[in-house]
């Protein structure tokens, strides 16, 4: 409420999920206490309307009561059940809707479980008239996007096309449909599906006729013709060594890819136009293919890199990241090898590899710092926005 009165706005109603009762019966004692006179409504993902309305008003009252506030009265709990659907967790066609709408026009995810269900409620309220045209309805996120990674399914609902929506963008909701589930977990459509990248670089070309199981490049191939049949409109890779693959999956399909590299060094130009001397923050095997050293050289820009035992020393502190060590002697390594290549001349640094940001900020070296995730998580929203064109492809496309 405090931020609300700070930004002078005049809210009518406040939206919510309703699951386990905490949230909705938090907001209902925060209001009642502040005297907001602000009807919420809770959207159930999970029980019938009296069974849950029942829950919010008895852990409403406790919580009301440790903090001094009025009893709440019953009939201030609202908890709608129309959008539960088969049961928890389980998808409908409404919180598909939801979750794609709001993906496709505001660039905001949804996760299938509590916020998707909430918003096809209130997606639901607006379109049988329970508010008034103008009326400001306040629609509490509480997370969750994390659940929309391993779900597969939740966001295949068969909807169809809707459309270009505000920005332009047709079916760009296509990026969060990853089509049936695998008859085979190996099969699965993700990174952690394809062989190790750098494993199968450092050992060499002939690892593809000696090892082709290996290869990451035919199971990057695989899950790109996968995505494409399942309907998503362009192609993102956020590992920066699966790069070396690239071509393989161009071949493999007709969609436009967005280049975490060329993004990213796309990115650092606009940071600084006139720049000599990169610092690249890299695994061995990306600095092996050559990917960023290729797409700053055309502009006359040197890449500066680790090298020996310092390379070394950087690809330990990888690993000891991916086992969840971020600690300070961690993060101390890593801001040491960063300002080596400061010392050797680096005017901007990249973040070459997804672990790096978890220990290393811009406030740790004196120069500039770019952070290809984030880049190439700025881009995407813009393309699935449509707010910039995407991307021409850089091979023909296959027939």
């Amino acid at each position: 409420m405090g931020q609300a009165y700070q930004m002078g706005l005049d809210l009518d109603h406040v939206v919510c999920a309703s699951g386990s009762a905490g949230t909705h019966a938090g907001l209902l004692v925060g209001l009642t206490g502040n005297t907001a006179h602000l009807p919420l409504t809770g959207i159930n993902v999970r029980r019938d309307r009296q069974t849950q309305e029942g829950n919010v008003h008895a852990l409403a009252q406790q919580t009301a009561e440790l903090v001094g506030v009025p009893d709440i009265p019953r009939e201030a709990v609202r908890a709608l059940d129309e959008w539960v659907g088969p049961g928890y967790s389980l998808p409908t066609a409404e919180m598909t809707e939801a979750v794609q709408l709001l993906a496709r026009l505001e660039g905001i995810l949804l996760d299938p479980v509590y916020t998707g269900k909430a918003m096809a409620g209130l997606i639901g309220l607006v379109r049988r008239g329970e508010f008034e045209p103008g009326q400001k309805v306040l629609f509490v996120h509480t997370g969750g996007r994390p659940r929309c990674m391993p779900t597969r399914t939740c966001c295949s609902h068969e909807q169809g096309r809707r459309g270009a929506g505000r920005y332009g963008t047709g079916g760009h909701a296509g990026l969060l449909r990853q089509g049936p589930a695998p008859r085979r977990s190996r099969e699965r459509s993700g990174a952690s599906a394809a062989p190790d990248r750098q494993q199968s670089w450092r050992t060499g070309p002939e690892c593809r006729s000696v090892r082709p199981g290996r290869v990451p490049g035919p199971v990057l191939a695989q899950m790109a013709r996968g995505l494409q049949a399942s309907g998503a409109d362009f192609l993102v890779m956020v590992c920066n060594t699966a790069h070396a693959f690239e071509d393989d999956i161009l071949n493999a399909t007709s969609l436009p890819f967005v280049s975490l590299i060329e993004e990213t060094r796309d990115a650092v130009l606009r940071e600084r136009p006139a720049l000599r001397r990169v610092g690249l923050l890299a695994t061995n095997a990306c600095l092996d293919a050559g990917l960023y050293q290729s797409a700053f050289a055309p502009h006359d820009v040197r890449t500066l890199t680790l090298e020996g035992a310092s390379l070394e020393r950087f690809m330990e502190l990888l690993y000891r990241i991916k086992a969840g060590n971020t600690g300070p002697d961690v993060r101390a390594e890593m801001r040491s090898l960063a300002l080596e290549l400061v010392d050797a001349g680096a005017e901007v640094l990249v973040a070459g590899c997804t672990e790096v940001p978890l220990v290393l900020g811009a406030q740790d070296v004196p120069a500039p710092l770019v952070n290809s995730t984030d880049v190439l998580v700025e881009r995407t929203l813009q393309y699935a926005r449509g707010l910039a064109p995407l991307p021409e492809r850089s091979v023909e496309t296959p027939a």
